[in-house]
């Protein structure tokens, strides 16, 4: 019966595939560029709901292709290649998963721009930037909020990098990784689950709880003695067919009270992401199992290193383990890749703070804890004014970095909040949303008008909106 009611949420690749051929079409024609799409793998059977979720990342990628790997016509020419450029997207199953591939001949993803733009955003010094490797700076590119653009357009990012990709994808329990030549071309490979309903997990002890590891993501598990780990400072590592990989103890990771020190030999998990590959040291493995993943819900969006639950026999709940935000997180430590906020006037930075800080402005205590809400989990610092007068009184005292406002409100309403902000205070440079029921052109030109930089009415809002507003507001100028 399963089986039997999985098939029935199976569609061929096409139904995902079809629409990606008019973005190409369109793009291509848009931008002046000639473009041959070459496809394969049609045919394979995908999960209806992996498809709906690689919809949007795969147009994404597409466009990005076309507008920033394709050269032009005539700069094709000159560098001795075909006027008309190949795009290719290529479907095959691996194992338990679906890789879909992304190839273009364009002119390769342009790494000096990223290490500059990255220097600039102050991810990395200058000193870094000389030395670090594609890999890191192909991770760097996935960083929330990053883009290489240098204006926003209707055609590819739109003010938003692929971390958003790269959360969708990982969101399904899936990874992606970059390969890029200079002059010669890029791919984007994505791997994913074939299907929703179930996945094979190994389950594993770690402290006094249990966990799920997605086993597409495990390499191999084996027992070693501890002599066999080599030891630089407080780094670790263990030699896998005799190349170095690094060694972490899991249930730090997941602030786990550990059990592996003091022992003569350890449990490892070997897992690899697009990010790479790291030894993970566990209490002891349990079994092999398929499991139902749910999430975490709205109240607990984003848990460090967990895609989601499942539930036992018996009725205990287990924690099913993101890999690839785990490797991500080991491979981060050398590099810090939080990008520090530009897009504000010095006299609203003149004290330094770990998180953003977002002043939001509402009369209604409904709205406001929900916006609170959504911005603390997404790690924002949030403060609050109740009107306008209040709002002009927080900015004054919190030099927020951003401002999210209403309309309609007793003492000051939003027009005028945000006209004082915009046009008669030395904060102009704050950004200011406006989050308001008022949807009529009018409403919305007297708001643009008044100087907001994006307006959301309440009838469309929603959480991934607000944050893909805010990145772009932050991470773009």
């Amino acid at each position: 019966m399963q089986s039997d009611s999985r098939n029935t949420r199976m569609l061929t690749a096409s139904y995902l595939i079809e629409p990606l051929k008019i973005v190409v079409r369109n793009t291509a024609k848009k931008l002046n560029k000639l473009v041959t799409l070459h496809i394969a793998g049609e045919g394979i059977e995908i999960d209806r709901l992996i498809i709906e979720k690689l919809k949007d990342p795969l147009g994404h990628i597409i466009r990005n292709s076309l507008d920033h790997g394709i050269e032009s016509p005539d700069e094709r020419k000159i560098k001795g290649k075909s006027e008309q450029a190949k795009l290719i997207i290529d479907v095959k199953i691996s194992g338990n998963n679906i890789v879909f591939k992304i190839s273009d001949d364009g002119r390769g993803v342009n790494y000096p721009k990223i290490a500059s733009k990255a220097v600039r955003l102050g991810m990395i010094t200058e000193d870094q930037a000389e030395t670090i490797s594609d890999f890191e700076l192909n991770k760097i590119m996935f960083s929330p909020g990053f883009s290489t653009a240098d204006k926003i357009t209707d055609v590819s990012g739109r003010g938003v990098g692929l971390d958003v990709v790269k959360s969708t994808i990982e969101g399904i329990n899936g990874n992606i990784s970059v390969v890029s030549v200079i002059g010669q071309g890029t791919s984007f490979i994505l791997s994913v689950p074939l299907t929703l309903t179930t996945f094979d997990a190994i389950l594993i002890n770690l402290g006094n709880n249990k966990y799920a590891l997605p086993k597409q993501s495990v390499v191999s598990t084996m027992n070693i003695h501890v002599s066999e780990i080599i030891t630089n400072g407080d780094n670790k590592a263990i030699l896998i067919e005799n190349k170095p990989i690094k060694l972490v103890d899991l249930a730090i990771l997941v602030d786990e009270k550990t059990s592996s020190e003091n022992r003569s030999e350890i449990t490892i998990a070997v897992i690899e992401s697009g990010d790479g590959k790291v030894a993970f040291i566990v209490d002891d493995f349990i079994e092999s199992r398929k499991m139902v993943m749910k999430n975490l819900g709205s109240q607990l969006l984003r848990v460090p290193n967990i895609s989601g639950a499942t539930i036992m026999g018996d009725g205990e709940p287990v924690l099913v383990l993101n890999t690839s935000e785990m490797v991500a997180s080991v491979y981060s430590e050398t590099i810090s890749y939080t990008i520090s906020d530009n897009s504000v006037s010095e006299n609203t930075k003149s004290t330094k703070r770990e998180k953003i800080r977002i002043l939001v402005v509402d009369d209604s205590i409904t709205t406001r804890t929900l916006e609170k809400n959504i911005l603390e989990n997404a790690g924002y610092e949030v403060v609050i004014g109740k009107n306008g007068l209040e709002g002009k009184e927080g900015v004054e005292k919190y030099l927020p970095d951003l401002i999210i406002t209403d309309v309609e409100m007793p003492k000051m309403n939003g027009y005028q909040f945000a006209s004082w902000v915009k046009k008669e205070s030395p904060y102009s440079n704050i950004p200011v949303i406006m989050i308001t029921s008022l949807a009529t052109p009018e409403f919305k030109m007297k708001g643009l008008e008044s100087g907001v930089n994006a307006y959301i009415v309440k009838g469309e809002f929603n959480q991934t909106k607000l944050l893909d507003t805010i990145n772009q507001l932050l991470y773009t100028n």
